[in-house]
């Protein structure tokens, strides 16, 4: 009896430890969706996705992982919209999430929650439908790199260099393809942080960067919500 009643007590300790790892899981993980269950909305047309994140390695990854979950399990679907509100960040997932985007089988609508800026233009950019919401915002600037730590030698200066002027290069044929600036222009914004561009939607849609504004946020039945951990 004394083993009986120490198993049921070990069960129980197992279970509680496993309900707290899930919950800690759960209020960490960056990114939720609703519903769960794929069966609860297999005949869905419409989801939407809300980016309110820095552009991070792993946070482009979770938006690259709903892409993906909704062009492979969800036939039906006809529109994904993305929802970005982000100040951007890293230069290579902002690329990633570019293609992710625009490779998407499922047409993808890019809209501007409140502020799109840096690389997260270039994944906004990644749609060939790009919305905006009144007031929002975007930030067009040069790509800006830290040296290491100490003195820089000249080797340093030269790689760091080859490093902005690539980045730059795809801002430049980002904003080239995306917007109706022209050469000099886009080369003069990308010259120097003092260049830099802050345009309200109306702003951009007078250079095609936007074609129309949202009235509101879509309803629709599936919906992911990618937002940094929080720690």
């Amino acid at each position: 009896m004394r083993n009986k009643n120490m198993k049921k007590a070990l069960n129980k300790t197992a279970l509680a430890l496993l309900a707290s790892l899930t919950l800690s899981l759960s209020a960490n993980a960056g990114i939720k969706k609703i519903p769960e269950e794929y069966s609860d909305n297999d005949q869905a047309e419409t989801a939407k996705i809300f980016y309110t994140a820095a552009v991070e390695p792993k946070l482009v990854s979770d938006l690259v992982f709903a892409i993906d979950d909704l062009n492979i399990n969800y036939p039906h679907l006809k529109r994904i919209y993305l929802y970005i509100n982000s100040d951007g960040g890293d230069m290579d997932g902002g690329q990633i999430a570019y293609w992710a985007v625009k490779s998407s089988k499922i047409p993808i609508t890019t809209v501007n929650l409140s502020m799109v800026g840096s690389s997260a233009s270039i994944i906004f950019c990644g749609a060939k439908e790009r919305l905006s919401l009144p007031g929002g915002k975007f930030l067009l600037h040069a790509s800006s790199l830290t040296g290491s730590e100490g003195l820089l030698r000249p080797d340093d200066i030269d790689n760091l260099k080859k490093e902005s002027a690539m980045y730059n290069q795809v801002f430049f044929d980002t904003y080239k393809q995306c917007t109706s600036y022209s050469d000099q222009e886009i080369s003069k914004l990308l010259y120097s942080e003092g260049t830099r561009l802050l345009l309200t939607a109306d702003e951009v849609k007078d250079k095609k960067l936007i074609s129309g504004m949202a009235n509101g946020i879509e309803q629709t039945p599936i919906s992911y919500y990618i937002i940094e951990d929080s720690e």
